[in-house]
């Protein structure tokens, strides 16, 4: 949290969110007790994945801090670029055991749409009535500097 952040508090521990104990780094900072639905719906987080459900909890909270409004006179100016490293890497590997446990009909319609990394910018888009540029970027551990760039141009 921010005020941990300001007492100088780290959020570095050991890895909870799976076993690590495997390798040779079980150290991460991880996001924990994170709640989507104090954002977005029940029904849309059964349908994003987990990096886009904080992609649209920031732009929330950043539209609120801003006072931005995105309206008619606005909206065709205002994009919405996403940098990601990966997208949803966790549904890509959920989706690959059910793929070779149950076969393919057995995949979820949203499965594809929930790993593709533009799909956050599309997401925030549609949420916030943002109808200018949108894409999503990646590029490994610069995503978020080459889309902050991309949106300086």
């Amino acid at each position: 949290s921010w005020e941990a952040i300001c007492s100088g508090r780290n959020g570095i521990a050991r890895i909870s969110c799976f076993d690590p104990s495997p390798f040779g780094s079980q150290m991460a900072g991880e996001v924990l007790d994170f709640d989507p639905t104090d954002f977005i719906d029940r029904k849309q987080v059964s349908r994003t994945a987990r990096f886009t459900q904080f992609a649209l909890a920031a732009t929330s909270e950043a539209m609120d801090q801003s006072g931005l409004v995105i309206d008619d006179s606005n909206r065709d100016e205002v994009g919405v670029i996403v940098g990601s490293g990966i997208g949803g890497l966790k549904v890509m590997e959920e989706a690959a055991i059910t793929l070779a446990e149950k076969g393919p009909r057995r995949l979820s319609p949203f499965t594809v749409p929930m790993i593709m990394v533009d799909i956050a910018a599309g997401e925030i888009a549609m949420r916030f009535g943002a109808s200018g540029p949108n894409f999503g970027l990646v590029s490994a551990c610069a995503s978020g500097a080459h889309a902050i760039g991309e949106a300086g141009e």
